[in-house]
Order: C-alpha cells, then sequence, then structure tokens
C-alpha cells in the first residue's frame, strides 16, 4: 500500500466519529422545550368577567384648579405700635381667642385714663345742670326725658362716653387673637418693630375645609349644578383623591367660554395646602345605565364589540353600540341586556367559541 493511501485511511478513520454525533437526534432538552411550547400554544387562557346591571354612570369634566381655605384671613393691628411680643411661628395651629401677638400699650393706658377722669368731670356737671333744672328731684329717671337730653349734650357726657369706648377699644386692640380656629402662615412682622412697617401682621387659615376654584366650558354647564360630585387630585399627591361637591356656580361667562365653579372638599389630615394646584374631575351621576369597563370594548373592523361569557367558560363575541364614556367606562345602548356576563381583561386576542378560565369580579 503506498504512503498516499495509508494517509487517506487515516483521516477517514479519524472524522468518523465526529461525522456520527453530528447525525444524532435532538438532545432530551430541546425536546422538552418544544413540548413545553406546545403546551403553552394550547394553554385556556385566563380572563376576567363581570356581569352588566343597571347602574349610575358618572358622566366627567376634567379641568384644573387652585385650592384656598374656605375661611382665611389677613390678621391686622388696629394701630402702629412697637410689637412687643409674639407668641407665635409659620404652620402653629392656634384656637380661637389665642393672642397671637401684643403691641407697645402705653399710650393705649394713658388715653384710657384720660378718657375715665374726663367721664367723672362730665358726670358731676351733669348733675350741676340737673340739679339746677330741678333741686327737688334726685332720681334721674323722673327728670323729663328732653330735658335729661339736652343736659347730657350741655355738660359734655354724652362726648365724655364716647371717648372713653374708643379708648377701651384701642386699649384691647393692641393684643391681637385669632378669630378663629386655624393654621398661621406668612408672618410678615417681628418683635421690636413697628406695626405699620407691613399690611399685616400674618395670616391665618383653617384648612380643614378647602375649595378649589375651577373653570368650566359654558356648554358643559348642563352637567353641573350645586352639589354635583367632584374628585380633587392635587399634583403634589398624585394617588390621593379628595372628594367634595360643589358649593357656588358663578352666573356669569367670561371672555373664553368658561364659567368659575367653586367646590369644597374636607382635609382632615391637612395635606391640602393654600394655592395648591388640582386635577378636578367633575361626575354627573346618570342612574340606570349598562356600564362595562373601556377595555371590555373591542374594534373590529370599524365596529365595536364586546366578548361575552356563555356557559362559564365560551367566549363569544357581541357587537355593540357605546353611548356616553367617561375616563374609565362606557355605556352600552344596544347589544347588551341586564345579566350579561361580559369579559373585561386579556380579551383582545380572543376569538369566537374560545374555552376560557373566567374569574368573575366586582362591576
Amino acid at each position: 500500500m503506498s504512503l498516499r493511501n495509508t494517509i487517506y485511511r487515516a483521516l477517514v478513520y479519524l472524522f468518523l466519529p465526529v461525522l456520527a454525533v453530528s447525525c444524532q437526534s435532538p438532545k432530551k432538552s430541546d425536546q422538552y422545550s418544544e413540548m413545553e411550547k406546545t403546551v403553552y400554544r394550547h394553554k385556556t387562557p385566563e380572563v376576567k368577567a363581570i356581569v352588566v346591571q343597571p347602574d349610575v354612570f358618572y358622566q366627567q369634566v376634567v379641568s384644573n384648579g387652585v385650592l384656598s381655605p374656605v375661611k382665611k384671613a389677613r390678621l391686622v393691628f388696629k394701630s402702629n405700635e412697637n410689637i412687643r411680643q409674639i407668641n407665635v411661628k409659620n404652620g402653629q395651629w392656634v384656637q380661637k381667642g389665642q393672642v397671637l401677638a401684643r403691641l407697645d400699650d402705653f399710650n393705649q393706658q394713658l388715653q384710657l385714663e384720660k378718657a375715665k377722669n374726663n367721664l367723672l368731670k362730665a358726670e358731676i356737671e351733669l348733675k350741676d345742670i340737673l340739679y339746677a333744672h330741678s333741686p327737688e328731684t334726685a332720681d334721674t329717671a323722673d327728670i323729663d326725658p328732653a330735658v335729661l337730653k339736652t343736659a347730657r349734650g350741655r355738660s359734655g357726657y354724652n362726648d365724655a362716653r364716647f371717648a372713653l369706648r374708643e379708648a377701651e377699644y384701642n386699649l384691647e386692640h393692641t393684643v391681637l387673637k385669632a378669630p378663629f380656629d386655624g393654621v398661621v402662615a406668612d408672618i410678615q412682622l417681628k418683635e421690636n418693630n413697628y406695626s405699620a412697617k407691613s399690611d399685616y401682621f400674618a395670616v391665618l387659615m383653617d384648612t380643614r375645609q378647602m375649595e378649589v376654584h375651577f373653570g368650566m366650558l359654558e356648554t358643559e354647564l348642563n352637567m353641573i349644578a350645586v352639589g354635583t360630585t367632584v374628585e380633587v387630585t392635587p399634583y403634589a399627591f398624585p394617588g390621593k383623591k379628595f372628594t367634595g361637591s360643589i358649593h357656588e356656580i358663578n352666573p356669569s361667562v367670561d371672555e373664553n367660554g368658561m364659567i368659575q365653579v367653586i367646590a369644597i372638599v374636607q382635609n382632615p389630615e391637612g395635606v391640602l395646602l393654600d394655592g395648591m394646584n388640582a386635577d378636578v374631575i367633575v361626575k354627573n351621576k346618570i342612574p340606570g345605565q349598562l356600564v362595562v369597563p373601556k377595555e371590555a370594548v373591542l374594534d373590529r373592523q370599524g365596529r365595536q364589540m364586546v366578548f361575552t361569557l356563555k356557559n362559564d367558560s365560551i367566549a363569544q363575541w357581541v357587537y355593540v353600540k357605546t353611548g356616553l364614556e367617561n375616563l374609565s367606562q362606557v355605556t352600552i345602548t344596544d347589544g347588551l341586556s341586564n345579566g350579561d356576563i361580559v369579559i373585561v381583561s386579556n380579551n383582545f386576542n380572543l376569538g369566537h367559541d374560545v374555552i376560557v378560565k373566567a374569574e368573575m369580579i366586582e362591576n
């Protein structure tokens, strides 16, 4: 045998095992993977379904609003004096009648003493006049009212009484008190400064009830009335919703075709602040509607349809007509009846008469 033939045979023997291995059937892991895919393709779809019954539908209009407290007041000193004492700070909750700040009251005390002294002089002068007119009458109740009125005017008694009331008022208002329960904000002044250095001392707000001011188009006026429900979501807390009702509708349309509306919402936790911006959803109740979630309605070749559930496990499509809609629901005006079961999830790829595994949920 030649050397060339010997080398050729050796190469054939060397590559035979490799060819044998490459021609073997797929590995068991590959077989299992194909089987799993086949099983998955034939897995029964799991869906959620609801029973359609006449219900209240909330027609919704979305707007933007600004929040402010129902009770809000700028607290102002009645006289220009040095601020002797400030008892509160921003963010502090105070009670009605609580002392917030005090002014130096020397001038007011002095005016009060002068007023008391002048009233005493006027009373003596009044008695002298009355005695001269009726020396035998000791009780002023027995004196002719016209005579008594003239005597009080001539003696300066009336002026003295008015001056005393004014002095008492000025002294009382050197002490600034809370006119209602609320939280203090925007303090403008500090101790040992004169009160007239600012237009006001501070702002007091009762934030337990908040107003939300928002606008609506004049074409939407038929949807609202005093008492209509609103849902308020502040930009600062997207996950929080506050329910309230319309309190006031301004009977005027502005140049942009908008009507200004005020609703009141409760704020027991105090998270809503003055000046916050919020989304406002006006909810108009329309009873007796067949309502389904928006995701239940599909569009097939330009027609609207839903999948109903028959015999607890068979999906069947039904063409429907829709009416009103809001952010999450639509009303069905034709194609469904009271008591029908509608599939509301995992329905996009379903077909007619497909077997499904359904879970019933509340609408």
